[in-house]
């Protein structure tokens, strides 16, 4: 399958046999992920909100939302996904089709219920993509109109009714206060007074329902944002104080330990910690 040069991957992926400590907590920096849910026990969390799967359910994640698959058994699982970079809507002229990653409320309407992606024929639309990338006489322009097609379509479901999602609301509150001051001196003490609980009770429900603790989720959120300043031409020094770290040495230390290098290295570190 050859996807050179086209600004998006896709790929098709079956586990015989699903384990949750192989699906880990994680977000990517430089893509938007779309994943259609085809076969499995499965739910989706992102953010504090969670989505049982049914076959057929499509999933879309913005680059900067935190998120994995959970299983809740260890039967196969099965699913397509989709990573398009940033670039594929300025290169084909299509900016408002990000629109249905970009203006949502992180962990909401992430889900699209099977019966509306088939009536739409999404599903339909990513196995075109698939068979035209497969085709060794196609040069990228088939499946790059089908994914367009694709992006267009989906971007009609924002008006009607997505899945519904189990959620706890404090987490959720929880989660956006974090986001909304993620580049302020942030401290455990004002995040638990916000919310009249004990900072004991706010980590251990913060890390039951997330899977972080609390300062590594933090810590991850800024990390993110540095990245994208440092790719928007801001210095790896700025970067780190404009992003919440104290200083430089915290950042680049928080850095090395998440990324196992140091920041001036790669970007592409941070990837490997992807697994939908």
């Amino acid at each position: 399958m050859n996807t050179e040069g086209l600004n998006f991957m896709l790929k098709d992926s079956c586990d015989v046999i699903a384990e949750n400590k192989r699906f880990y907590l994680h977000n990517h920096p430089n893509a938007y992920e779309i994943l259609l849910f085809k076969k499995g026990d499965s739910e989706f969390r992102v953010e504090g909100s969670v989505y049982p799967l049914s076959p057929g359910d499509l999933i879309i994640v913005s680059n900067y939302e935190m998120h994995r698959v959970y299983h809740n058994s260890s039967s196969e699982y099965a699913r397509t996904v989709i990573n398009v970079e940033p670039t594929f809507f300025t290169k084909h002229n299509c900016e408002q089709y990000k629109s249905i990653f970009l203006d949502r409320t992180i962990g909401e309407n992430n889900c699209i219920p099977s019966e509306l992606s088939h009536s739409l024929g999404l599903d339909k639309l990513i196995q075109k993509i698939e068979d035209y990338l497969d085709d060794t006489y196609d040069n990228g322009v088939a499946a790059t109109a089908a994914f367009t097609e694709f992006l267009y379509l989906l971007n009609r479901t924002a008006a009607n009714p997505h899945k519904p999602v189990k959620t706890n609301e404090q987490i959720k509150n929880i989660i956006l206060y974090i986001n909304e001051r993620l580049t302020g001196q942030l401290s455990l003490d004002e995040i638990a007074d916000a919310f009249y609980i004990s900072k004991g009770h706010l980590c251990r429900i913060f890390k039951e329902h997330t899977g972080y603790t609390l300062n590594h989720y933090i810590t991850y959120k800024r990390l993110m944002y540095v990245r994208e300043l440092v790719a928007s031409g801001t210095s790896w020094t700025n970067a780190g104080i404009e992003a919440g770290f104290s200083n430089y040495s915290n950042f680049y230390k928080a850095y090395c330990r998440t990324y196992g290098s140091a920041p001036r290295k790669s970007f592409k570190a941070a990837e490997k910690h992807s697994l939908s």
